[in-house]
């Protein structure tokens, strides 16, 4: 079969799949935008550090929506545009709102457990500074940690692919996996144990 006839199936396939996608994306970015209007509405004297980290796992859900659907229209719609280069920068973002999602549910952990365990001896840990402090911290962290996505050439364009890491590159999908994932889940898994047996005592 020629490139000319596989490829509308190819488009026709993943237009289905990226609709659906970009379409629960979207939602997504309404609600989120919903709850930051409601929060920001809401009377200042009603605001508690718990509002700002979750306006801040909002806007990370937005940043991530966003780019996953501009991932989709280049799949979709701009299949000519096979440069390298755009690509990484493509994958970068990706890894770097994931990364800002997943840390962003790390500091409401990490929040919940000065509140719960902390709070009466340090009451410091609850004040909104400290809070800014946590996002000052996940942002950077957000940045700096898919930085091997541009500073590698691991990121290439491929054909009917979004521009994540290749399987090929092993060192580099485990340290994604590693990063991203694992670590802020086990972290926050951990913590989230901790306060249970804590409290039960």
């Amino acid at each position: 079969m020629s490139t000319t006839e596989s490829t509308p199936n190819y488009i026709k396939d993943y237009y289905i799949v990226c609709s659906i996608s970009g379409f629960f994306a979207l939602i997504a970015v309404f609600l989120s935008c919903m709850i930051l209007v409601v929060t920001w509405r809401t009377k200042p004297r009603l605001h508690t550090v718990r509002h700002v980290l979750m306006c801040n796992t909002c806007i990370a859900s937005i940043c991530y929506c966003i780019v996953q659907i501009i991932n989709y229209y280049y799949l979709i719609f701009l299949p000519d545009r096979t440069d390298d280069v755009g690509c990484r920068w493509r994958g970068y973002f990706s890894y770097v709102t994931i990364s800002a999602v997943t840390y962003s549910f790390f500091i409401q952990a990490v929040s919940r457990l000065f509140i719960a365990i902390f709070s009466t001896k340090y009451k410091w840990l609850t004040t909104f500074k400290v809070h800014f402090i946590l996002i000052g911290i996940q942002w950077p962290i957000a940045i700096i940690f898919p930085l091997p996505a541009i500073i590698t050439v691991d990121i290439y364009f491929r054909p009917r692919a979004l521009c994540w890491v290749p399987l090929r590159s092993l060192l580099h999908v485990i340290y994604t996996f590693v990063m991203y994932y694992i670590a802020p889940t086990l972290l926050i898994c951990i913590i989230y144990l901790y306060i249970f047996f804590r409290v039960k005592k």
